[in-house]
């Protein structure tokens, strides 16, 4: 075996010699001790669950219960609106049993028009929406002198 020694400089050398080899020793070799014989594990017996183990596997199991029935509850009410079907707000549908013709005059909008419409206590969007699916309109723009269908 061989170690390295460092010097320190001697007085304004050219060139520095950091590391020097050295020769190497005899050194004895190190005893070796007789191994102490590995132990055999043993049969694990039953688990003991703690009161906080049991309280800690309800909590998780409850929780993925939660979860996956919102994830269930979530997709149910989404697929109506995934088909293709139309979707309504809940709110009660808006009766048109005839209908009558109205000119836009400068100044009325689709809203004033509904709620000049609407009976008392009628939500006024409701009529708004229906007031648009009877002219087929996209939107809720109008124009002065267009002829709309409104529920009468």
């Amino acid at each position: 075996m061989s170690a390295l020694v460092l010097l320190p400089p001697l007085s304004a050398p050219t060139r520095r010699r950091h590391l020097v080899l050295v020769p190497p020793a005899r050194v004895a070799a190190p005893e070796r001790r007789a191994r102490p014989a590995r132990r055999q594990r043993a049969v694990p017996g039953p688990l003991h669950v703690t009161r906080r183990g049991r309280l800690a596997a309800t909590l998780g199991v409850s929780t993925l219960l939660l979860v996956g029935a919102t994830v269930l509850l979530a997709a149910a009410l989404a697929a109506p609106a995934a088909s293709g079907a139309p979707v309504t707000s809940g709110a009660p549908a808006v009766a048109v049993s005839t209908q009558a013709e109205v000119v836009v005059l400068p100044g009325d909008t689709l809203w004033s028009i509904a709620d000049e419409v609407a009976v008392p206590g009628e939500d006024v969007r409701d009529v708004v929406l229906v007031i648009q699916e009877m002219n087929e309109m996209s939107s809720a723009a109008v124009s002065v002198g267009d002829s709309l269908l409104v529920p009468a």
